[in-house]
């Protein structure tokens, strides 16, 4: 079975060194994964794209740029949220990582 360099880090790795490895050390750089969220909706003269659809309001945000009602089905959720791995250090190690979509795209940490 093939498999893929980055599933294997993250079955040998914790948490931990996975948000360091790629906040603070930039080991992942290159995969595209793992480019920041402004990297796709940034003009070469710096402006956002004029629409933005969010997936935590998909059917929404479809509906509303479409004119048509879309309930699109969620079958592949995790069944559990699991925001309390991320401490105050983790969270800003993401935060300075990934600043720029944070502020643009109107997230809090």
């Amino acid at each position: 079975m093939l498999s893929n360099k980055l599933y294997n880090y993250c079955h040998s790795h914790s948490f931990n060194e996975f948000i360091i490895d790629t906040c603070v050390n930039n080991k992942f750089d290159n995969k595209i994964h793992f480019f920041p969220q402004t990297s796709w909706i940034l003009t070469h003269e710096n402006k956002i794209v004029t629409k933005l659809i969010k997936i935590e309001n998909l059917n929404e945000d479809l509906s509303k740029l479409l004119n048509e009602e879309i309930n699109l089905i969620n079958i592949n959720s995790s069944h559990t949220k699991n925001y309390n791995i991320y401490d105050r250090k983790l969270k800003d190690l993401v935060y300075e990582k990934y600043k720029l979509d944070f502020i643009l795209l109107g997230y809090n940490i």
